[in-house]
């Protein structure tokens, strides 16, 4: 493998899981390349490399890697400076609610795809009741303090597409007010550029006429 790569990510265009590694290549300067494929029909090609069959999966030349926080790890070892924490414990705390994360993720899909207006108020309590545990961790200006990491890289695409749901967000951020540095950490993280340059331009249409498609209608949503 060369000492200087030229990455390659693989995803579909709404995938937030490879939005995470775009944050983090983007951050680090890391010059790399983007492809997107059809997740209802993945080319013979993705499916004979990644055994997973999912997305996001980092290309290398012939060598890849796949699971976004494994593919997040492996810049952060490889291109400085980190993002992880050095210290053990600290280290550890960081990758458990990177962990977690993933959980506000597939609660925010299972959200926008409720079939009435019932199944999507038990879903949304149940994410917000998901999200309240990491918000109360927030120690501002950042996740975990001063600097940028990878649970600020892990959770950002959570925070803009809640952004997307104005109703959610606004309830979340208010159920949440007991860590006054929560809202502040949400607004700082949707406004850098490495996060709001991490999907196409036309992002927010492409969501909602997603999710548009398959759940409840996006004005019990609004």
């Amino acid at each position: 493998m060369a000492d200087s790569p030229k990455y390659k990510l693989i995803s579909f265009v709404l995938c937030p899981f490879v939005q995470r590694a775009v944050i983090v290549l983007r951050h680090k300067g890391v010059d790399f390349d983007i492809e997107y494929i059809d997740i209802a029909n993945k080319p013979q090609w993705y499916l004979d490399k990644v055994p997973t069959g999912k997305v996001p999966a980092l290309f290398v030349g012939d060598d890849v890697l796949f699971e976004s926080a494994i593919i997040n790890e492996y810049l952060d070892e490889t291109t400085p400076p980190p993002l992880l924490a050095t210290e053990p414990w600290a280290r550890a705390q960081q990758r458990a609610w990177i962990n977690y994360s993933d959980q506000l993720l597939m609660g925010q899909y299972a959200m926008m795809t409720a079939q009435n207006e019932d199944e999507f108020k038990e879903r949304k309590e149940k994410l917000i009741a998901t999200a309240l545990p990491l918000a109360e961790q927030v120690k501002g200006p950042y996740f975990s303090g001063d600097a940028f990491s990878l649970v600020d890289a892990a959770v950002a695409p959570f925070l803009m597409r809640l952004a997307l749901v104005p109703s959610v967000r606004d309830e979340l951020l208010d159920r949440a007010k007991a860590n006054a540095a929560f809202a502040p950490w949400v607004e700082r993280l949707l406004s850098l550029d490495t996060v709001k340059g991490s999907v196409k331009p036309e992002f927010a249409d492409l969501w909602k006429a997603h999710f548009g498609e398959r759940g409840v209608t996006l004005s019990l949503v609004g």
